[in-house]
């Protein structure tokens, strides 16, 4: 019989990467830019996928205690001293304290302190022992240890071997450490202030991602359909559209938040689009043509899209008919006013 180690641990980084990605690309569409939500998310929903037991509760309070030592923003007094005296700071002070402090121990004469032997192993063990550095690395040391735990606690629910068990309850702490550092850098690493561009900003329509993302995933219905009519006829063949169909699924939802994450801003100077690449945008003296391309969709409404061409710069496109009809209105008539734009009417899409 086959040991259900692999199986188990392939089964949780796939959890895991799944939610990442899934958390990760929400958070994008949502604009949440703090530091470590997708990995805390991941971790709570992954841990919702594991079998559950009345045994393995057991280790519930000393994830407790190990999350509340993670948590803790105590520092002592004097980092060179061990018994020295500890006060509480806020998350924001405890990050910038654990910054400055590994820039400090890199340094060539705090290395050339550490390498000198009139320093006491004590005082060298306090410095290079600092939870500082373990903090700056909270999210993979927390995605690691969540998965070695969650994958110990699947194991030793599913087989039920008491040396799992007590394994598990001796990585418990470690992992509520771990988590409770992740929440700690979350908590010192604040929603940094969205880049400011001045003028008119056009923001994508709620609805208008909703239609896109239904329209994308019209191949997985089709290939629902064709699965449950021709399965039985060629099993590997349906399998394998279906495969491609969900993969074109995905890439066509990841091209929709990709577009509605942008945002076109209208100023005096000019026209900058910003989405999750840099912002690009150009002055109205660079622009000598716009092109605006129409499209009749049946299922939807009608596609518009504006092309700004420049003699010495970038090409800009941004699809208008993803703006409500009056921001439609009212971008297309100062582009007009301020270049000659020409309609180019395209066929039908059904």
């Amino acid at each position: 019989m086959s040991s259900p180690l692999p199986t188990t641990l392939l089964y949780v980084a796939l959890l895991f990467a799944l939610a990442f990605l899934f958390y990760l690309l929400l958070f994008k569409l949502l604009r949440i830019a703090r530091p470590g939500m997708p990995h805390l998310a991941a971790i709570l929903s992954t841990s919702l996928f594991v079998p559950l037991d009345p045994i393995a509760f057991g280790a519930v309070p000393l994830v407790l205690l190990g999350y509340l030592h993670g948590r803790s923003t105590r520092v002592p007094i004097d980092p060179t001293d061990p018994l020295s005296s500890r006060v509480s700071i806020s998350d924001e002070e405890y990050a910038l304290l654990a910054e400055r402090y590994v820039e400090a121990l890199r340094a060539p004469s705090t290395q050339q302190l550490l390498n000198s032997p009139h320093l006491g192993p004590a005082v060298r063990f306090s410095l290079l022992s600092n939870p500082f550095r373990l903090y700056l690395h909270a999210r993979a040391t927390a995605i690691a240890m969540s998965w070695i735990y969650l994958t110990i606690w699947s194991l030793a629910v599913r087989t039920g071997d008491n040396s799992l068990l007590l394994v598990l309850l001796a990585s418990s702490a470690p992992f509520g450490v771990s988590v409770g550092l992740l929440w700690k850098f979350i908590k010192g690493h604040p929603r940094q202030p969205r880049r400011l561009i001045p003028g008119r900003v056009f923001r994508p329509t709620v609805s208008s991602f909703l239609f896109s993302l239904v329209w994308g995933l019209t191949p997985a219905a089709s290939a629902g359909l064709l699965t449950c009519f021709f399965l039985d006829r060629g099993r590997t063949a349906v399998l394998t559209a279906d495969v491609l169909a969900g993969l074109y699924c995905f890439y066509r939802i990841l091209q929709s938040i990709f577009v509605h994450r942008q945002n076109l801003y209208l100023h005096a100077e000019g026209i900058v689009i910003s989405g999750l690449l840099r912002p690009l945008g150009l002055r109205w003296g660079q622009i000598h043509r716009a092109v605006l391309r129409e499209r009749h969709n049946v299922l939807s409404r009608t596609d518009r899209l504006l092309i700004l061409y420049s003699a010495s710069g970038p090409v800009l496109a941004y699809p208008v008919s993803i703006l409500r009809q009056s921001e439609q209105h009212d971008l297309l008539r100062e582009v007009r006013r301020r270049i000659p734009t020409s309609e180019v009417f395209d066929r039908p899409s059904l």
